[in-house]
């Protein structure tokens, strides 16, 4: 009995109890009252209507507004081989770092807090970044709102680039560019190598992997390694004519050939895409 059908069915079983309160209460009731069975008007699970279950998303979203924190997982799980990828250190690790030092991490905006400057009333906004494990405040001033608001949302998966600040007793970060996590491929990847099995199964996936690229051109080349039942493993460029262009769509479609497993981007070196700011926000 999944949780959407429990939930749903709540109107069918409060219906079902205001009928057996009104059969007592007028003294009606039914057979199974006169012969004692206590059971006669309660619901069973095979009782109630059914429909979809609830996706994880949602699941783990109503545990969070009920509990305040997450039972069955973390919205995050399904995208840490992204946050592996394209991450240059966790967040648990920013605090050894230096002073300044440009860093690019990956979490969920556990919490997104809206301010205005006092001078000029700049919008900008403080996002609390959860990784599952641990968090680290991150500081979107007007300069990088303005241009990444869209991303600065709350209980969304997103990368960032920042620098760290450590003025304060905790470290934080002062963010310079910020991006949705499924984003991440089509700004900061080089390369994707795809991983088969030098089979007739694995010739079967790089074919359902050609058709789903053919769908997706664009300018990240791939390359293909392939894994023989000795242990050798070769790795293979085809060429230009499998660049892709790595969108949320291509990665969902790639995934259901070859495999979750089967996808590997390499990522870039540079820390963020545009270049670093003359100056530095002195305060909030």
């Amino acid at each position: 009995l999944h949780r959407a059908r429990s939930f749903n069915g709540l109107d069918f079983a409060l219906a079902r109890a205001a009928e057996a309160a009104r059969e007592k209460q007028t003294g009606q009731g039914n057979l199974f009252d006169a012969l004692g069975d206590v059971g006669g008007t309660s619901v069973s699970s095979d009782d109630l209507p059914d429909c979809p279950k609830w996706a994880d998303r949602e699941t783990l979203a109503t545990e969070r507004e009920l509990l305040g924190i997450y039972i069955s997982g973390h919205p995050l799980d399904r995208y840490r081989r992204l946050i592996r990828e394209f991450q240059t250190i966790p967040i648990s690790k920013i605090g050894e770092c230096a002073d300044g030092k440009e860093v690019r991490v990956a979490g969920l905006a556990a919490s997104v807090t809206n301010k205005l400057t006092k001078e000029k009333k700049e919008a900008w906004a403080v996002v609390m970044l959860d990784d599952g494990e641990t968090t680290v405040e991150a500081l979107v001033f007007p300069e990088a709102f303005r241009t990444y608001a869209g991303a600065v949302q709350p209980d969304q998966p997103v990368l960032i680039c920042a620098m760290v600040s450590k003025r304060d007793e905790t470290a934080k970060l002062i963010v310079r560019e910020i991006y949705p996590l499924l984003e991440a491929p089509r700004s900061f990847a080089e390369a994707l190598v795809i991983s088969v099995r030098a089979d007739e199964a694995g010739a079967s996936r790089l074919q359902q992997f050609r058709e789903v690229a053919g769908r997706f051109p664009g300018r990240i080349p791939t390359m293909l390694r392939l894994s023989y039942p000795d242990g050798r493993t070769v790795l293979i460029e085809p060429g230009q004519g499998l660049s892709i262009d790595p969108t949320p769509d291509f990665l969902a479609a790639a995934e259901k050939g070859v495999g979750r497993n089967g996808l590997r981007f390499l990522a870039r070196r540079e820390v963020c895409l545009k270049p670093r700011p003359e100056r530095r926000w002195q305060g909030r």
